[in-house]
């Protein structure tokens, strides 16, 4: 649904700038342009409200993983992670 609303809005930016360059008047007016503006916050302000909820909770299942990890399996990971990042070609 996003997509096709920036596609829409995309093709209508073209539209308008096609008919700046021939010289004629943008049909959008300033009140157009606050409203499509205004909408694309609010639908901008939602997604980032569920990508936020989300980053969260996984920033929350991380810690309860670490807290229940045995230090010395976490030692183990962090050398192994240091020693293949090392043997990779640059």
């Amino acid at each position: 649904m996003a997509k096709n609303k920036g596609k829409n809005e995309l093709e209508r930016l073209r539209s308008e700038a096609a008919s700046l360059q021939q010289g004629e008047e943008s049909p959008a007016t300033a009140d157009q342009l606050a409203t499509t503006a205004a909408e694309n916050n609010m639908t901008d302000t939602g997604e980032d409200h569920d990508l936020n909820s989300r980053l969260e909770e996984l920033v929350e299942v991380l810690e309860q993983e670490l807290k229940d990890t045995s230090p010395i399996t976490l030692l183990i990971v962090f050398a192994l992670g240091i020693l293949i990042g090392r043997l990779l070609p640059r």
